[in-house]
């Protein structure tokens, strides 16, 4: 039988500070501790019911939800904890447990929020500061779209341009409503079991996935494609704002400028979402399986 490899302490390597610009960018914090002691399904329950898990189980109302047993928990993974969880880590300690720390070399490797570079201030403040960038923005298209629609309904010339602008914004809004489900998950939890789904939204889950993209030797993955994210909705901001303030008969104005600006906001927000699902889901998948240790870069 294969002996399951010991955790290793990890370096104090950080990880880069784009990655967590992101992370605030999309607003997706809400829980004050990001990385947190991580157990198996089995060891989750074996912790609730003790020795017995068998029997209680047989006689629980409510099935036990692993997301969020895994997700949604409290308690941060302190320095200290690590330090001797890796030092005491039993050889014949539960091998799921430990694959839920691999790293893009499968190799167990526990770390904790100072190690990746999120500092004790920053842990205090993202939970508010996100939900908070959460409120205004979804408020600022709500303004925005309550700008046009009460002008454009109603006219039977201006339809096209009412759909046009409707579809654009549900567009721009459907990330962070997605978000905002993540986080009517996190309060609510079993209340919210038809949100399981928004968990892949979850920072908790989203770091989870990235320890496998070895972002501390390799910075962000995906370098041309993070660049076409950003670029590609600023160049459609730039005519649709050359379109707005010089082809069409609007002219210069508070209106249009500011039109201008929250669509080149949004679109490019939308851009570093597409990002951030391409980086975590799909390079994460690959690193895990294909990773090559000669490997130095991502492109």
């Amino acid at each position: 039988m294969e002996m399951t490899q010991p955790l290793v302490e990890r370096k104090s390597r950080k990880w880069p500070n784009s990655f967590w610009f992101l992370m605030r960018a999309l607003a997706l914090f809400y829980h004050r501790s990001v990385v947190i002691e991580r157990k198996c399904l089995y060891c989750h329950v074996r912790n609730i019911t003790g020795n017995n898990y068998e029997q209680r189980m047989n006689g629980m109302d409510t099935p036990l939800d692993f997301y969020i047993l895994t997700y949604e928990s409290n308690g941060a993974l302190s320095r200290s904890d690590e330090m001797n969880n890796s030092q005491n880590q039993d050889p014949d300690s539960c091998d799921a447990c430990q694959a839920s720390w691999w790293n893009s070399y499968r190799v167990p490797e526990k770390y904790t929020e100072r190690d990746i570079g999120r500092s004790r201030l920053s842990r205090r403040c993202d939970g508010v500061i996100s939900m908070a960038w959460l409120t205004f923005v979804l408020g600022g298209l709500l303004c925005y779209t309550g700008s046009f629609v009460p002008k454009l309904f109603g006219e039977p010339d201006q339809i096209l341009s009412l759909l046009l602008k409707l579809t654009l914004v549900a567009l721009m809004a459907t990330h962070y409503i997605f978000i905002l489900c993540s986080k009517i998950r996190s309060i609510f939890k079993v209340a919210a079991c038809r949100l399981c789904w928004a968990t892949t939204l979850n920072v908790r889950y989203l770091i989870k996935r990235a320890q496998f993209l070895d972002l501390a030797n390799r910075g962000l993955p995906g370098a041309p494609f993070l660049i076409l994210c950003v670029h590609c909705p600023l160049l459609l901001a730039v005519y649709r704002s050359i379109i707005f303030l010089y082809i069409s008969s609007c002219g210069v104005n508070l209106y249009s400028v500011s039109q201008s600006l929250v669509g080149a906001f949004f679109m490019v927000n939308w851009g570093l979402f597409l990002y951030l699902i391409y980086s975590l889901d799909f390079l994460s998948n690959v690193s895990s399986i294909c990773c090559s240790p000669t490997s130095k870069n991502w492109g």
